[in-house]
């Protein structure tokens, strides 16, 4: 396999797709993620420094995350929506965006029994397939849902079946047959691991101490303990050690046990879906899909915007290395010349297995803490 850089900060293409992020509707808004900064990224392969050029087809793709794609679910069965959802929806049709499940696969697969994930998964591709294959002019007029006969024997003679859901099951089986469960464990149990050092530095083994050394201790941990450098994770460190991230990680030492694991739990599968684009690239110069998170999550798009991906790396066939910038937004000028040797633009890849039975004692730490 060739080795290829996809540019993005220094591409001279701004973005025919996104401009910025989106906020779609007021009362219960859906969110529409950039972080390409608006730019459309530029591949530099073989190909581009033989020729010095490149024909690259590019298409869009909304990666829904598992609150979106029930939303959608509801407004296929039930026909009610929110104000943000129908906004976004009008949006992706007017603009022929693609959209995708993939986030809710792999997080519900990972979470769920094999029969839950089946019955869950199938409805809810079936209600993404009655979405694409629907009358669109219809439902631009009319907000209604019903379908274009031909769009539907487009999914449904290709796979040899009579109806979507049939199209559904394949789809899901397909998805079941060829990925397994501990596929992610590596990377989900790294963040949570750093969520909770997070807050226990700075609730707990270094309360009294300044932000910058509550940073450094944390940088130091995830070289030396766990032994991976998390780009998005220890800037997000930076801002909550200056007490700047709102209310994402909002554990407190009277916090419930139960409820401090499902906050950590959830935030390390919301950093994982805004890392989801990037692993999207590929060498190929034919049908790249650039993918843009979609989400209700305030505080998720809110952390959203403290990063960009400056460009995306790839020496073999196993690794991808996106280097992601960060904006300093909120960070006192004092605390950004102390620490500014961490502040370049950041590798974001996780290079070894977790340290065995460290998920499990911070975890067990975090429980006595909110003891």
């Amino acid at each position: 396999m060739d080795s290829y850089v996809w540019n993005v900060s220094d591409s001279p293409y701004k973005s025919e797709f996104l401009n910025e992020t989106i906020e779609f509707g007021s009362e219960n808004p859906v969110f529409l993620i950039d972080q390409l900064g608006g730019k459309r990224p530029a591949l530099f392969n073989s190909e581009f420094l033989t020729k010095g050029k490149i024909d690259i087809s590019m298409y869009p793709s909304s990666l829904l995350d598992s609150n979106v794609l029930d939303l959608l679910d509801r407004f296929v069965h039930k026909g009610k929506a929110t104000d943000g959802f129908r906004e976004f929806l009008k949006f992706l049709v007017q603009k022929g965006w693609d959209s995708s499940a993939m986030f809710y696969y792999l997080e519900h697969f990972s979470k769920s029994s094999l029969e839950d994930f089946r019955k869950n998964a199938v409805r809810r591709t079936e209600s993404l397939l009655k979405i694409h294959s629907m009358d669109e002019p219809h439902f631009l007029q009319t907000g209604e849902v019903i379908p274009n006969e031909e769009a539907v024997r487009y999914y449904t003679s290709n796979l040899g079946v009579s109806d979507l859901y049939e199209v559904a099951e394949k789809r899901v089986d397909s998805f079941i047959n060829s990925y397994s469960k501990s596929n992610l464990t590596s990377m989900i149990e790294a963040t949570e691991i750093a969520l909770i050092k997070m807050v226990l530095i700075r609730k707990s083994e270094m309360k009294n101490s300044s932000p910058v050394e509550q940073y450094n201790e944390f940088i130091r941990f995830l070289k030396q303990d766990l032994g991976i450098m998390l780009a998005r994770e220890a800037h997000l460190a930076l801002h909550y050690f200056c007490d700047n991230a709102g209310r994402l990680l909002g554990i407190q030492s009277n916090t419930p046990k139960e409820k401090a694991i499902s906050i950590i739990k959830s935030t390390a599968w919301d950093i994982y879906l805004l890392r989801m684009p990037e692993v999207l690239f590929s060498e190929s110069c034919h049908d790249v899909c650039i993918a843009y998170v979609s989400t209700q999550e305030k505080q998720l798009q809110a952390l959203a915007r403290l990063f960009t991906i400056e460009q995306i790396e790839s020496f073999d066939s196993a690794n991808i290395m996106p280097v992601v910038s960060f904006s300093m937004v909120g960070i006192p000028r004092s605390i950004q010349t102390e620490i500014k040797d961490e502040l370049l633009p950041a590798n974001n890849s996780l290079k070894k297995v977790v340290p065995l039975g460290l998920n499990q004692a911070l975890f067990k730490q975090l429980e006595l803490f909110c003891a």
